[in-house]
């Protein structure tokens, strides 16, 4: 956020306000867009921009300074008239507001009555005469139509044209002469003919010419031969030729090797099969049906309709579609498979208010009905374990969910608060009221804002000292005779007891005897007599009495004399020895002393200092570089290595292109070309080549590949060699061969087709039909199956539809049905395989005893769909869907435009998410997601918070931790303090006083938690120096009648008076100081310093 200064800013949601009583900007999201208003919120105010780029002007009118109208005219018609500088929208009255001559170039007459304006307009008199006939006595008509949409009548002897007439004439054909210029009339395409020169006074004849189109003219067909006739688009034999007659039939059936038949010669036969098929020959003609008892060994595949009120098998097998439309559809298979990967559940015809989902039994101390669904009230999906079912509308407590994702643009909690990310920055820039901060970058935040502060102390003595209070502990000892306790938030400094008694000590006949250690305390104490004697005792010697009246001399000794100068004093001196005066030692010397016995220097000189530095290296001579005088040159190798001097520290590096060397020990080689004549190349993880990589061997760790090689037969069989693109297709190509297809009949009857001239017949019989199509004839059941006693198959029947009765399969399977239709109840006893499109389910009631349900089953490969459950939702909006998104790897709560027969990669909205409690590794979110608690199955959080408690089942923003380190961290380079109320002042620190310091402000927050109230306050100042100083926050800086976090940034130009108290006071609007009586704020000053 840019720097702020002057103004605060309170967050209310969408609403920002510029300062204590300045506008505000507002989102209105209910319009979708944002207001300008005046501080109460509803007052819009002006705004003034440069230009409008683009987007489209929805406001009311512009104002005519601004080039508008001043009026909004979207809802009117007609013209905009403008009267005495008003507008208004509306019609012009020609015969009252208009007058005056409109010229002829402006689209007028040029005239204000009739007789004027046909002589401007150049009428004449024409336009004056009678409406039927127009007499033209002279002149010439050009270019006008003589009868327009009615036919006229020219009236007079002679018509005369220069030229020819354009046109009709219409006239008495009898009256006509010849044509001026006889004409030809000729043909051309498939026939030609040109006919004598035509001028109308005859008739013309002629013969037409076809085109030749065939060049084999003659007799075609026999025997032995059928005519191939050519015929173009015209119906024109364009070419004839024969094609011997073939006497070999080659037959096919489902099953067995193809055979031939010589006709003329050999009889084919059509079997049937015994309570299966029959068949029968009369006139040419080969009928097959079923009998009236029909007996299937295999599989039945009906591709019409099936109609049945019960169906027991132990397989069926649909290859259409399958329609339920009865009330109930009861699954008992332990195993359910469904290769469609969008499962569509529900109908989208109205609004029904009935909740879309699967319900599962299941038993965990009593039965009970789970649901997983969308939720119909709040189009939400959610997750009750034991649920009550009342007419498709679910109620319960929601569960949990166990997810290993889950994404969403926001997270609510049970409090209301939201978070729309979770952010890992270790400096909360983004300082969010929105955002969740991880554990990892809390602590960052608060390690390196709190521990990276010292606290700077110093004592009597000992120069400044600082305690990291991240890391040390301040350790305030007592010393000589002092003794430290702490206890809570107090530390209480002692004096030590000694060993004198309490009491008085001295008089007039005694003086007091004290023994005082160096920290001032009396260790001892007593009295002694007053003597008027005392004894004076030295180092060596014998002791000396010294009475009253005599004098006691104080001699000087070796090297020291004593000089007595003022009353009660003597000073001590030190000889002087034969040392001069003076400083000893410099770049080039050191100082030299000689001490006696009694610490004194006797004599002082120097001695000169060796300049010369030895330098050696890997190889030739030593050398002697003269320091202050030489340079010392580190000097690199050409393409090998390199030299830096900087901050007293030579660098000595590999030059960026390394060549010349025998050999290289790396780890990693980078950037440029890489070459090995021998030897291998070895721990390397990808080895990229844009030209040509020649190599011994290839492998992977398991296989080791030596060439490629193109061989069509695959000759080499080698485990170690790869074949190219061309080889492999050509060895495939050459493997495949060609397939039979044999079929023969039931009955060993002879029957002879010419083929020249009969036709061979298979024709259906009773229930069956026959189609042939191309090389393939096929026999299909007909659409009704009709008197059939029973039907029972222990394998397939192929029919079409099966009316009245009870059909049984005992085994096998029923395959290739259109459709299945009951009047009753379907029970199928085996498993129900459908393999068509559409499996329509539209009962009320669906069960399914499996407890696993595969969607897109049988998929091998790549998955192309997302795969899941869809919801229709009626008028309620789009379908909801729950699934796996195939473009994100993840399973995901969503809506859709796509219904069950949508297939690929569906367009999803992510969608609401509601559960009791969701499990989960990792939480990833783009949408809002509206929770109960969160927890790692240690700690569970049961909402996020904008300020921070001492609670452990609160997760705060990453605002929250930014305000609460800035609040409480006591970082040194803080004044902090409550502001209550009863005073019209408060203290919020005093500035520390270090002489080598000039304190600069930095920051002043002011967090009011309760807006102040009483005796009129109505804002708040901030000084420095104790209140007199230079103003830190202004009037219209804070808001304090207002709850809010109120941050005034500043450029640090205001310095803060050392030693002082920067000072908070209340006025009221007259500038009067008062004290509040209600309100709470925390007040905090954040300042920095330079030497």
């Amino acid at each position: 956020m840019a720097d702020i200064k002057n103004f605060g800013i309170k967050g209310i949601a969408a609403d920002v306000q510029m300062g204590k009583s300045g506008g505000r900007f507002i989102y209105d999201s209910g319009n979708g867009r944002f207001d300008l208003t005046q501080s109460n919120g509803t007052t819009l105010e002006d705004l003034r921009v440069g230009t409008i780029t683009a987007g489209a002007w929805n406001g009311t009118a512009i104002g005519s300074q601004y080039g508008g109208t001043g009026q909004d005219f979207s809802s009117s018609s007609g013209v905009i008239k403008v009267s005495s500088g008003t507008m208004s929208a509306g019609t012009i009255a020609l015969a009252s507001e208009v007058s005056g001559t409109l010229p002829i170039a402006n689209g007028g007459t040029g005239a204000t009555s009739a007789s004027a304006a046909r002589t401007a307009l150049g009428l004449g008199t024409i336009a004056t005469q009678a409406s039927d006939s127009v007499n033209i006595d002279g002149g010439a008509i050009d270019g006008t139509i003589i009868g327009g949409t009615t036919k006229a009548a020219i009236g007079g002897t002679t018509i005369t044209a220069t030229t020819a007439f354009v046109g009709d004439l219409t006239g008495t054909a009898a009256n006509a002469t010849i044509l001026a210029t006889g004409r030809t009339i000729g043909m051309t395409g498939d026939m030609t003919w040109t006919s004598a020169a035509f001028d109308g006074s005859g008739n013309v004849t002629g013969t037409g010419t076809l085109a030749t189109v065939n060049s084999n003219v003659g007799s075609f067909g026999g025997a032995t031969a059928v005519p191939v006739i050519t015929v173009n688009a015209k119906g024109l034999v364009t070419a004839v030729s024969t094609a011997s007659i073939s006497s070999a039939l080659t037959i096919g059936a489902d099953s067995g090797s193809d055979d031939t038949v010589t006709v003329g010669t050999d009889t084919l036969n059509f079997v049937g099969t015994s309570n299966e098929i029959e068949t029968t020959v009369s006139n040419n003609q080969i009928q097959i049906g079923l009998p009236n008892d029909v007996t299937v060994g295999n599989n039945l595949s009906v591709t019409g309709s099936f109609l049945s009120d019960d169906i027991t098998a132990a397989t069926v097998t649909i290859n259409g579609n399958l329609t339920v439309t009865g009330t109930q559809t009861t699954t008992d298979s332990t195993v359910v498979t469904i290769a469609d990967p969008i499962f569509q559940m529900g109908a989208s015809g109205s609004d029904d208010n009935l909740d879309r989902g699967i319900k599962f039994l299941w038993n965990s101390s009593g039965a009970k009905s789970g649901f997983f669904g969308m939720d119909d009230t709040d189009s939400k999906f959610m997750f009750i374990p034991d649920a009550t079912d009342t007419d498709s509308v679910i109620t319960g407590t929601l569960g949990g969910a166990k997810f290993g994702t889950i994404e969403g643009s926001s997270f609510t909690g049970a409090s209301g608060a939201t978070i729309t990310a979770f952010l890992d920055e270790d400096n909360m820039a983004t300082n969010s009221a929105t955002a969740a901060a991880t554990q990892q970058s809390i602590k960052a935040y608060v390690d390196t804002t709190v521990g990276a502060v010292d606290l700077d102390f110093q004592g009597d003595s000992g120069g400044a000292l600082s305690i990291d209070l991240d890391s040390e502990t301040l350790d305030i000892a007592g010393g000589t005779g002092l003794t430290t306790v702490g206890s809570s938030n107090t530390l209480t400094v002692n004096l030590d007891d000694t060993a004198v008694s309490a009491g008085s000590y001295g008089g007039t006949t005694a003086i007091p005897v004290l023994a005082i250690d160096a920290q001032g305390r009396i260790t001892s104490a007593s009295t002694a007599a007053i003597s008027t004697s005392f004894t004076a005792a030295a180092d060596s010697g014998s002791s000396q009495t010294i009475s009253g009246g005599n004098t006691f001399t104080i001699a000087g000794g070796t090297g020291m004399s004593s000089v007595a100068s003022a009353t009660d004093t003597i000073t001590m001196n030190l000889d002087a020895t034969a040392v001069s005066a003076g400083s000893y030692g410099s770049a080039t010397a050191i100082p030299t002393f000689t001490v006696d016995a009694q610490g004194r220097l006797t004599a002082a000189g120097t001695a000169s200092i060796s300049s010369d530095l030895t330098v050696g290296a890997d190889s030739g001579s030593d050398d002697v570089v003269r320091v202050g005088t030489d340079t010392l040159n580190f000097a690199g190798t050409s393409n090998e290595t390199t030299t830096t001097v900087s901050n007293n520290t030579i660098t000595v590096g590999l030059a960026s292109s390394v060549s010349g060397l025998t050999s290289v020990s790396a780890t990693t080689l980078t950037d440029g070309a890489f070459s090995v004549s021998s030897g291998a190349v070895t721990g390397a993880t990808n080895i990229t080549a844009s030209g040509t990589v020649q190599y011994g061997s290839l492998s992977d760790g398991s296989i080791t590949v030596t060439a490629f090689v193109d061989e069509d037969n695959m000759a080499s069989n080698s485990a170690s060699l790869i074949p190219t693109q061309q080889s492999v297709k050509a060895y495939v190509d050459a493997q495949l061969t060609a397939s039979d297809l044999d079929f023969k009949g039931d009955d060993d009857s002879a029957l002879s087709i010419d083929l020249d001239s009969e036709t061979l017949d298979i024709a259906g019989g009773t229930n069956i039909t026959t189609a042939g199509s191309g090389n393939t004839l096929t026999v299909n059941l007909d659409a009704t199956l009709s008197g059939l006693t029973a039907v029972t198959a222990s394998g397939t029947v192929q029919g079409g539809t099966l009316t009245d009765g009870t059909m049984s399969i005992n085994n096998g399977a029923m395959t290739s049905v259109a459709s299945i239709t009951t009047t009753g109840d379907a029970v199928i006893g085996g498993n129900l395989t459908v393999s068509g499109t559409t499996t329509a389910v539209s009962s009320t009631n669906t069960t399914i005893a499996d407890t696993l349900v595969v969607l897109q089953a049988g998929l091998s490969g790549a998955n192309p769909n997302d795969i899941g459950h869809i919801y229709e939702r009626g008028s309620d909006g789009n379908n909801g869907f729950f699934g796996w998104d195939q473009s994100v790897d993840r399973f995901v709560a969503a809506t859709t435009t796509a219904d069950g027969s949508t297939a690929g990669d569906l367009t999803l909205a992510a969608a609401d998410f509601q559960a009791a409690a969701i499990l989960g590794t990792n939480i990833t979110g783009s949408g809002t997601v509206q929770f109960g608690s969160l927890s790692d199955g240690a700690i569970t959080a049961t909402q996020f918070e904008s300020t921070i408690t001492d609670s452990d089942t609160r997760v705060p923003t990453s605002g929250a931790v930014v305000d609460y380190v800035a609040n409480n961290g006591g970082d040194g380079l803080l004044l902090r303090a409550s502001i209550g109320t009863g005073a019209t002042t408060a203290a919020i620190g005093t500035m520390p006083n270090v002489s080598s310091r000039t304190y600069y402000a930095d920051k002043v927050v002011l967090k009011v938690s309760t807006g102040f109230s009483g005796n009129s306050v109505n804002y708040v100042t901030i000084k420095e120096n104790g209140g007199s100083g230079t103003t830190v926050v202004a009037k219209a800086d804070a808001d304090i009648s207002t709850v809010g976090t109120y941050i005034i940034e500043l450029d640090g130009s205001i310095t803060l008076t050392k030693n002082a108290a920067v000072t908070l006071a209340f006025f009221d609007a007259s500038d009067n100081p008062v004290a509040p009586t209600g309100g709470a704020a925390v007040g905090s000053v954040h300042y920095n310093w330079t030497a």
